[in-house]
């Protein structure tokens, strides 16, 4: 490879992937679209054979009109596409009306996959993904729509890069690397399950839904059969190769390094046909998806377990010598003490407050439905009176019920909470009718959080909180996803704001980061947040008031009803003062906003009435990307976000609304933390 190419150069996308991606969204719309319209316009037929042709004739001409549209956004989308590796990581730039640009450092990365959909497949393209221990890789750190032959030096080029090797090679040094080290029998009882599961599944949907299909039943046998031998496992020089998929091809390398643990499970029948399901966990939600060797034999799942499981040491020992904060960290855990509930935690404070401020927000809410009520009420509705007594009885109810769960919480809290900083965990205990003890390891904690309530900012209270990345799976087994969750047993709530201060200081320090300089000489100073930002953010907030006095204005025109322009001038009194109000909100967002770095951490503190602060470690980011809005075109603006194994992080840990020269400083400033950290 030429040194002066790019990656997208040497490798480039097909320009069939615009075709593809055209015809993707309007096939599924034809069908959607056949199966509403082609009854509705034979009934009118029979009505007005006019009408018929008309409202056929409109629905052809919208969808050429929206494939020439999405034939031509397809198009600015390939021409913008950019990937290429940097000495900071794979950077990843994509979007048409949004740009979104996503730097992946070789360290953070966990899987990398090939795979396929079934236009895919007609067009002959593959999609590379790399996979980090966050959800946004997923989306975002893709190459999509690549030949066969480029895919497959991509993936070579990048197991070099991810593992150590020289980033840019020739296509031969990249496709040897990956050879077989040793390849995985599967068992032929596989075979019988598939073929068997395809054929019953095929037969039960065909015989309820399209019965007289019912006979072409056993061709879906065929299908479980193919599937069957589309299987490879393989056990490669940097980690398990799994493919699987005919209809639908999808091939996986899960690295030795990152592999946590290997699951040997063994259902009723697969006991009864002697084989095993290895499950290879990762930190991904792709692994807990997709790493399972079904059917091996079991006289091979033993030793295939602990090959893995020995690769995969001997790997993690390689890439901690690396990585020097946790050494550090151990140094200065060495002859620490635990300290057991170091500081008072003032529940029954808070709770005082935040019941007020739910006072003041009910009362507050009560006057603005009564001030409309009574609008509408001297527009001669008299009808209206009734709503006003059971509007009054409504609030005095709620606020009852928020209060006594705000003071009963406080109560339970308080007898029932304590926590414990020891040499090598935070331990948080809630013991009252159940009990739950979590233990958080330093190495675990991803990043800090110190957050501060609109009702503690008047109490001086604070809660830190540990965020570990721990995902708990939401929704029905099978159907349902891994989710980064917080909960109360990651936080330590109720404190004074100053010792919240102490609390971080000293868990940082003993996960080995240094807080030192931060806020000496901000990078909020050096490099500020656009003064545009509040307009652009204000902008946002006047299209709900819009819509809403659009709808009742149109509602006043056809239905004539004098109560809609009682309603309509409340809606209009409301939104003028509700958007001053969040311009100067804005502007104060803007002054309090603040972001720093040192060597060891990025700090991003936000909020105006109360706030919220995070401290990350550049060891725990994984991904920096570069985003933008449509209002941010429009102003000139980009936003920074970085991303951890919490998945939460993406949600609070941004720099939004800067130049997009300050955008690129910002962004490398991180990389090249992160980069000197690892």
């Amino acid at each position: 490879m030429s040194p002066t190419k790019t990656l997208i150069q040497q490798y480039p996308l097909k320009k069939i992937k615009i075709i593809k991606k055209t015809l993707s969204p309007i096939v599924g719309l034809i069908f959607s679209a056949a199966f509403i319209a082609i009854p509705l316009t034979a009934a009118l037929a029979f009505l007005s054979p006019a009408v018929a042709f008309f409202i056929l004739a409109g629905a052809a001409v919208l969808l050429f009109g929206l494939a020439g549209f999405m034939f031509y956004y397809q198009l600015l989308y390939y021409n913008n596409y950019f990937y290429d590796l940097t000495p900071d990581g794979l950077v990843i730039s994509k979007g048409v009306f949004g740009r979104w640009k996503i730097t992946v450092p070789a360290h953070k990365v966990q899987d990398v996959y090939l795979d396929q959909d079934l236009l895919d497949r007609v067009f002959g393209l593959y999609d590379l993904h790399l996979s980090t221990a966050t959800d946004v890789s997923q989306r975002e750190a893709h190459i999509d729509g690549v030949g066969s032959a480029d895919a497959q030096a991509l993936r070579g080029i990048l197991l070099k890069w991810i593992t150590g090797g020289t980033a840019k090679k020739d296509v031969a040094s990249t496709t040897a690397a990956e050879a077989a080290v040793k390849s995985i029998p599967v068992s032929n009882a596989g075979m019988w399950i598939l073929m068997l599961s395809y054929l019953f599944s095929a037969a039960i949907f065909l015989a309820i839904f399209f019965w007289p299909l019912a006979i072409l039943s056993p061709l879906a046998a065929v299908i479980g059969y193919l599937q069957f031998k589309a299987i490879r496992y393989e056990l490669r020089k940097d980690g398990v190769f799994i493919r699987t998929g005919f209809l639908i091809p999808r091939e996986n390398i899960f690295l030795y390094r990152n592999i946590q643990d290997v699951e040997d499970t063994q259902g009723v029948l697969e006991r009864f046909l002697g084989i095993h399901t290895l499950l290879v966990k990762t930190m991904t939600d792709t692994s807990a998806a997709q790493a399972m060797l079904n059917f091996v034999l079991s006289e091979d799942a033993k030793k295939t377990r602990e090959e893995i499981l020995e690769r995969s040491k001997k790997a993690s020992k390689q890439a901690a010598t690396s990585t020097s904060t946790t050494a550090k960290a151990a140094v200065r855990r060495a002859d620490v003490k635990t300290l057991e509930n170091p500081f008072k935690l003032s529940f029954l404070r808070s709770a005082r407050y935040s019941a007020l401020v739910a006072f003041c927000f009910i009362l507050a809410a009560y006057v603005v439905s009564l001030v409309v009520l009574l609008l509408v009420f001297a527009a001669g509705e008299r009808g209206v009176l009734p709503a006003v007594f059971i509007l009054a009885a409504v609030a005095g109810l709620a606020l009852v019920a928020v209060v006594l769960g705000i003071l009963v919480k406080a109560v339970v809290l308080n007898v029932s909470y304590s926590f414990a900083v020891a040499s090598d965990v935070v331990r948080i205990s809630i013991k009252f009718i159940a009990s739950t003890v979590k233990q958080i390891p330093y190495t675990k904690v991803q990043d800090i959080e110190k957050h501060i309530s609109f009702s503690d900012s008047f109490a001086g209270l604070a809660e830190v909180t540990f965020e570990t990345g721990a995902k708990d799976y939401v929704g029905k087994e099978g159907q349902g996803r891994a989710v980064s969750m917080t909960t109360m047993n990651e936080t330590v709530p109720a404190l004074l704001e100053a010792d919240a201060d102490k609390l971080k200081k000293i868990i940082a320090d003993r996960m080995g980061v240094d807080l030192a300089k931060i806020g000496e000489n901000p990078l909020v100073t050096r490099i500020p947040l656009s003064k545009r930002k509040p307009l652009k953010k204000t902008l946002w907030w006047t299209i709900i008031p819009a819509l809403i006095i659009i709808l009742l204005f149109a509602a006043g025109v056809i239905t004539r009803w004098p109560a809609i322009n009682a309603l309509l001038a409340a809606a209009v009194i409301l939104t003028i003062p509700t958007l001053i109000a969040k311009y100067f909100y804005e502007k104060a967002y803007l002054r309090k906003y603040f972001y720093d770095a040192n060597s060891d951490v990025l700090v991003i503190r936000k909020g105006v009435f109360g706030s919220r602060e995070l401290t990350i470690p550049f060891t725990k980011i994984q991904e920096v990307f570069i985003d933008r809005d449509i209002l941010d075109l429009a102003f000139g603006l980009y936003d920074i976000y970085v991303s951890t194994a919490t998945g939460r992080s993406v949600l609070n840990a941004h720099v939004d609304g800067v130049t997009a020269a300050d955008a690129e400083a910002i962004a490398l400033l991180i990389v090249e933390r992160i980069a000197a950290v690892k």
